[in-house]
């Protein structure tokens, strides 16, 4: 991360990321979401959910062995890896048939996406890299009541956490052993008291 030029000519600096806030000695603030108003209830009608754009290949068998575990277990999936077309090499991308249809270059917009969130029991994120702080989309999973599936591991840590509601992976192998039990289970607002 590279300092701004003008940090110290504030009285606090905010960030998102506590490991950032420790090393530079800014406020740590997680981020906040929209009024829980905006998040009526609605009919979850897939199992799970995700959107995100082809941007590392990590990420994209992360989502194939999701959508393997979908059809194994005969979860409902809506998926949409966004990818532009035009550009990318074939070899660059497994193309495999089953996958192929999960790939789009059409945008989906901001609000589209809640809709799709707030009609999911389950939504998955992969973090990039080594990025450590909290998505808008594990907060907006708190917010729709949507359960997610997660690589950030220190997630463990916030307030909201629960282990009902959040399953944390590792690897390839973890997302193997994602019980169906815990796309079936109803969401548990209550949260634990585990915070740092």
């Amino acid at each position: 991360m590279k300092l701004g030029k003008t940090t110290h000519l504030y009285d606090k600096v905010f960030t998102f990321d506590k490991h950032d806030a420790l090393k530079y000695g800014f406020e740590f603030r997680p981020f906040f979401y929209l009024n829980k108003s905006s998040y009526d209830d609605q009919k979850k009608i897939y199992d799970l959910y995700y959107l995100g754009a082809y941007r590392e290949k990590r990420r994209f068998h992360y989502i194939m062995k999701i959508i393997d575990l979908c059809k194994d277990k005969s979860l409902n999936y809506l998926v949409r890896v966004f990818i532009n077309k035009k550009n990318i090499k074939k070899n660059t991308v497994e193309f495999e048939e089953k996958y192929e249809k999960i790939l789009t270059d059409e945008y989906t917009s901001f609000f589209e996406n809640l809709e799709n969130m707030k009609k999911s029991k389950v939504v998955a994120e992969i973090n990039y890299g080594n990025q450590t702080g909290l998505t808008l989309r594990s907060l907006e999973a708190v917010a729709s009541q949507t359960k997610l599936i997660t690589t950030n591991k220190d997630i463990k840590n916030y307030d909201f956490y629960n282990e009902n509601n959040i399953y944390i992976i590792s690897d390839l192998k973890d997302i193997e052993n994602i019980p169906v039990q815990f796309f079936r289970a109803p969401y548990k607002k209550k949260f634990s008291k585990k915070t740092s």
